[in-house]
């Protein structure tokens, strides 16, 4: 093989369809839109509240800046559409969406928040992929029309964009607008957010955007703190909301303790010192506390009982949303098969798809050469 190149590279998602429409032996993961491989890596993308500082500790105060976020129109114009939205807080691979998913889509219709002076409120909405789908044929797209193949690479839902319901869990604990519509915290002082994120180059850095937009359009100031230093500032807990990677990649197998152990209370500490990836919010409870420890103590073949603990725990961080997920990490992803062909592809999916992991020498002995 060292004859020739292996022309596979990383690129900024924008560049992929400019690549495949310049380059005729090029290709990426998906033939069609959204081209890139948008659900079969474990991390999701997101964004982490600090919980060691006011008034991001209080968990009405974060579901109210969730229903603030249009994470359609967001996706939308950031991504063009290219992503997989996802409302839990562990990637939609096809394993752990039909070990996770499917057995929690009935109670994530159904999870209520208490907005107060007996009033409920139904956050999910399982129309959210579906109307991306919509948004993307009326762009030219060419979409299927089967549901689950929509549900599966758009995203199956997640939080309803409801502004009006965000302003009662915040009026709720004091919090008010100005005459300009401006809200400001109990104590009186504007409230301004700041978001730490990556370089722009980043694939973090979008999740950033689309919630510094919503907030801006809800009445909150929001300043975006994009630094190459991200990675050393969030451990140390020095942000109001960070864009590091909201879990500690999604489980081994069925399996979530790796998701889960980050958030136990023997982690948590004090800002200014590092926290573990997948809490640089420093949450914790003492009922995630117990579901780690039973995870622990669970062998790995007691699949039944892995299940059963790893949805406790993903219910729990629903209510809490210490961290909210928005979509599945994505790769821009393309190869030229000029010299080589038979790459991990959606019809062809034998292996992972990216060539920046270890696991891509797998991949090396199954490329057939045309020749040239």
């Amino acid at each position: 093989m060292a004859q020739h190149q292996l022309d596979i590279a990383w690129v900024p998602f924008d560049s992929v369809k400019a690549i495949l429409q310049r380059v005729k032996t090029a290709r990426s993961f998906f033939r069609h839109f959204p081209w890139i491989p948008t659900n079969v890596d474990l991390g999701v993308f997101g964004l982490t509240f600090n919980t060691a500082r006011k008034p991001f500790d209080n968990p009405d105060v974060r579901w109210a800046l969730i229903l603030a976020i249009d994470i359609v129109d967001g996706v939308n114009v950031v991504l063009d559409g290219a992503a997989t939205i996802d409302p839990i807080h562990i990637a939609l691979t096809a394993p752990l969406y039909e070990g996770y998913f499917t057995k929690l889509e009935d109670w994530l219709k159904n999870f209520e928040l208490d907005l107060g002076n007996g009033e409920k409120f139904k956050p999910y909405d399982p129309t959210v992929g579906f109307r991306l789908a919509e948004l993307a044929k009326k762009k030219g797209y060419e979409i299927s029309n089967n549901p689950e193949e929509i549900r599966r690479t758009f995203g199956p839902g997640w939080w309803k964009y409801a502004p009006d319901i965000a302003e009662k869990l915040l009026k709720k604990h004091g919090f008010y607008r100005d005459k300009d519509g401006k809200w400001h915290l109990p104590s009186g002082e504007l409230w301004k957010i700041t978001i730490l994120a990556t370089s722009p180059s980043s694939v973090n850095y979008e999740s950033a955007l689309i919630a510094a937009q919503s907030w801006r359009n809800f009445g909150i100031e929001v300043n975006i703190d994009s630094t190459d230093m991200m990675w050393v500032i969030s451990p140390t807990g020095d942000f109001d909301v960070s864009t590091a990677w909201p879990n500690g990649w999604s489980g081994l197998g069925l399996d979530l303790l790796n998701v889960f152990k980050p958030f136990h209370s023997k982690y948590v500490v004090p800002v200014g010192e590092n926290a573990p990836w997948g809490n640089h919010g420093r949450w914790s409870s003492p009922k995630m506390d117990e579901i780690i420890e039973a995870l622990e103590n669970t062998p790995l073949d007691d699949t039944e009982k892995l299940i059963e603990l790893g949805l406790e725990g993903l219910k729990l961080l629903v209510r809490e949303m210490p961290i909210v997920p928005t979509f599945n990490t994505f790769v821009g992803i393309v190869w030229d098969e000029y010299y080589w062909t038979n790459y991990p592809s959606a019809e062809n999916y034998y292996w992972f798809p990216f060539h920046n992991y270890g696991c891509f020498k797998y991949v090396l002995p199954f490329l057939k050469s045309t020749q040239k």
